[in-house]
């Protein structure tokens, strides 16, 4: 079974961080996690930059990082297409902003030695 991350780069409409975030957070995740493939969903905010973007674009405030398990990622879009006639997409979502990438598990996990 090929591991794969699937990272989505996104921005709330400005002054409508609360109601994107509880959208996003109580409704968006669980409907993507229904997908066949996806085990887990997790969000993340931006807490500071440490270089920025080579485009010299301003970093997304927010990503979500889902791990999909799949020897078939074409059948787990589809999935995804199928469920996006049914879910709810919140206006308070940032669409033409957001971004989406699939990264497949490459290489083995390194660890720190500390205990």
């Amino acid at each position: 079974m090929r591991h794969y991350k699937f990272l989505v780069f996104t921005k709330p409409v400005n002054g409508r961080e609360q109601e994107y975030d509880d959208w996003y957070q109580n409704i968006h995740l669980r409907d993507l996690v229904t997908v066949p493939g996806f085990k887990s969903a997790q969000r993340f905010r931006l807490k500071k930059t440490y270089q920025k973007p080579l485009n010299g674009d301003e970093p997304f405030d927010h990503m979500a990082i889902y791990d999909i398990e799949t020897d078939n990622l074409d059948g787990v879009l589809a999935g995804m297409k199928r469920l996006s006639g049914k879910v709810v997409i919140s206006d308070a979502l940032d669409l033409p902003a957001s971004s989406a990438v699939f990264y497949e598990e490459y290489g083995a996990v390194v660890s720190s030695p500390d205990p």
